[in-house]
């Protein structure tokens, strides 16, 4: 199908991928026919210790063959941090010391981990410290507009 159709295929968490699923992304990536086919794959490199995963020892054989490409993505910094929240909750304005003050409470708390820091924002929404009301976000960074 790949021969003909442009394919893109996403797993995500291979540090929760069995044996068997890493044999066969295996033989799909070192498959020698002609396919238009990316595979994206996203893992937790502190989940996939040497010896005890065997996802290093797949990933390692396929780049030494020049079959995969590693791409870590780095922490986030405290401006990122002020980003996110500033895309999630709408521009600051006149609330920007706040909303400094709030990613930069998130980012020491989380160190950056993007997974980490989105978990925070929601676990702040979801125990009512930041409340939507009216299209407003009322809470550390209050208040602002939505943005839907």
């Amino acid at each position: 199908m790949a021969a003909e159709t442009p394919i893109a295929l996403w797993l995500q968490d291979l540090h929760w991928s069995d044996a068997s699923t890493l044999d066969w992304l295996a033989y799909v990536a070192r498959r020698p026919g002609a396919a238009r086919l990316l595979v994206v794959g996203t893992y937790r490199p502190s989940e996939v210790t040497e010896g005890r995963h065997p996802l290093p020892a797949v990933r390692d054989e396929l780049a030494l063959h020049g079959r995969c490409r590693e791409i870590a993505l780095d922490l986030l910094d405290e401006a990122a941090v002020a980003q996110y929240l500033d895309y999630r909750f709408g521009p600051a304005g006149d609330e920007a010391d706040r909303l400094a003050k709030l990613a930069r409470s998130i980012h020491r708390r989380t160190e950056g981990n993007p997974l980490f820091m989105a978990s925070a924002v929601q676990d702040l929404i979801g125990r009512g410290v930041l409340v939507e009301r009216a299209g407003r976000w009322f809470g550390p960074s209050v208040p602002r507009r939505s943005r839907s």
